[in-house]
């Protein structure tokens, strides 16, 4: 996707990543290499140590030319609620923000953060530009995509469905979101 560098040397010319619902960090820490700063959360304050040896074995492992160091990589043992309520600024800051929430989908306080923009969480052009989405509850996800689509601020820029549990109709799916350009006058 155009919206992500991939080879660049120049870190402040990458996007900074936020992800929320990130558990142990699985999804954001496989993109480091492509963003300028990760900032994982999650409500498990026991997933902070997990996260920390994954970041240190990533780094040995790195063959990018980006630093070895983990100053642009952090974790947060906060819930997805508390990130766009208490750290509205993380959130106005990240270019991509990844979101893994559980079969329930998204916190309805996420929701509104993406929606609004009247609202001090989301300023006009602030925030996000692009959201990924991965979902294990497709009802969930239906409604939280209808939710986002109908704001007229986001579209639905690619989506597919997998089965990763053959023999249940457990359905994973991978969406990603392009914030609509506002227009600021």
């Amino acid at each position: 996707d155009s919206n992500i560098k991939t080879e660049n040397n120049d870190d402040s010319l990458l996007p900074s990543c936020l992800e929320l619902y990130g558990g142990v960090g699985t999804i954001g820490l496989n993109l480091h290499d492509l963003t300028s700063t990760l900032i994982c959360s999650d409500e498990n304050p026991h997933n902070r140590s997990c996260f920390e040896k994954s970041v240190t074995h990533l780094l040995k492992l790195s063959i990018t030319n980006k630093t070895s160091d983990d100053k642009n990589i952090s974790y947060i043992p906060k819930n997805a609620t508390d990130m766009v309520r208490k750290e509205k600024n993380l959130l106005n800051r990240a270019e991509i923000l990844i979101v893994d929430p559980p079969r329930k989908g998204l916190d309805q306080a996420v929701t509104d953060s993406l929606i609004t923009t009247a609202s001090s969480s989301l300023q006009r052009n602030d925030g996000p530009k692009l959201l990924i989405y991965v979902s294990c509850g497709f009802d969930a996800f239906q409604k939280d995509c209808g939710q986002l689509l109908n704001s007229g601020l986001w579209k639905l820029a690619h989506a597919e469905g997998h089965i990763l549990f053959p023999g249940s109709d457990a359905i994973e799916t991978l969406a990603i979101f392009a914030r609509n350009q506002c227009n600021t006058e």
